[in-house]
């Protein structure tokens, strides 16, 4: 379930800057399409590092409503699930 949440997040990101991108522009230039082929692989790189070597990272920050977060935490928690 981990590997399906990691691989559910990286694609919502790559759509979410893919629109972020293309949508105020009007088209699509091919700077944007190579930024976002540097960037897809920097994060699925850093997915696979993060599901192999430390997966209750990913699992603990995708819990957002724990009773054990701290504040900042849940704060830092939602900008990365929600607005990255």
């Amino acid at each position: 379930m981990l590997i399906i949440k990691s691989i559910l997040g990286v694609i919502f990101q790559l759509l979410f800057y893919s629109l972020l991108l293309f949508i105020p522009v009007g088209t699509i230039y091919w700077n944007g399409i190579i930024w976002l082929i540097i960037y897809s692989v920097i994060i699925g790189i850093g997915a696979v590092y993060l599901i192999n070597n430390n997966p209750d990272s990913i699992d603990a920050r995708s819990r957002i409503g724990s009773e054990k977060q701290s504040i900042s935490d849940k704060f830092a928690s939602f900008f990365y699930l929600y607005l990255s």
